[in-house]
């Protein structure tokens, strides 16, 4: 059965890869993740675009469950596969990193804790991609701690909301969180880069739902924090 999620995305695909190329917030991220890619990489969540494809990449393999994403990829130079990221289709020790650009946070189940069985298994299924020295990237939306209990605490009346307002479901997680995570999956130290955002001016209003662009609310009530995790498979 296709998800609420899938079926968003599908419908997102159309001018997807218009929106990636311009991102601010994207180009911000490319010094960062570009010098820490290997020559093979593997982009789980990738739309069918080739944003965070380095020159130094050989062999560039962007994943997505969405099959009507990767339609509409218009001669990008990566190879293109539908699969699941919780089901890799890939032989062991295949690639040097594995990239997940603002995926993990939509890896929902019913309950937080299935959720977060859901991510776990994700990211063992990247650790086992990995060759011996391979490293795994993700970019995520990170809350402070305090934020993220409340989120969880929350987590039914999200789930609602979002069936409500036809926004894929998410549940995002603090840095302390994904870097535990990482660790019990496989990965040794983790390390962090803030994506530097532009200045901030406070009580300029933005929009929090990809479905909802006239809902906007100050930058000032926004909490959470684009980074980049870095973590060697040790």
């Amino acid at each position: 059965m296709i998800s609420r999620s899938h079926r968003f995305f599908d419908k997102a695909s159309e001018g997807y890869r218009e929106r990636a190329a311009s991102h601010v917030l994207y180009r911000k991220m490319k010094p960062i993740v570009l010098p820490r890619e290997g020559k093979k990489v593997l982009d789980i969540g990738n739309g069918g675009v080739d944003v965070f494809r380095s020159s130094r990449a050989t062999f560039y393999v962007g994943l997505d469950l969405s099959l009507e994403m990767l339609k509409k990829a218009k001669g990008e130079n990566i190879h293109l596969v539908c699969g699941d990221a919780l089901s890799l289709p890939f032989k062991q020790q295949v690639f040097n990193t594995v990239l997940y650009s603002s995926l993990l946070h939509h890896l929902t189940g019913r309950r937080v804790r299935d959720t977060i069985q859901r991510v776990r298994a994700a990211l063992l299924q990247a650790h086992g991609c990995l060759d011996e020295e391979g490293n795994t990237l993700i970019i995520e939306s990170c809350l402070p701690l305090f934020i993220e209990t409340i989120e969880r605490l929350s987590f039914l009346f999200l789930k609602i909301f979002s069936f409500l307002t036809g926004q894929p479901e998410a549940l995002l997680f603090s840095e302390e969180t994904l870097k535990k995570m990482m660790n019990e999956c496989g990965y040794g130290e983790v390390k962090c880069y803030e994506v530097e955002s532009e200045e901030k001016k406070p009580w300029e209003w933005t929009t929090l739902f990809m479905s909802l662009p006239f809902l906007k609310v100050p930058k000032f009530f926004v909490p959470a924090t684009w980074v980049v995790l870095e973590g060697q498979k040790r």
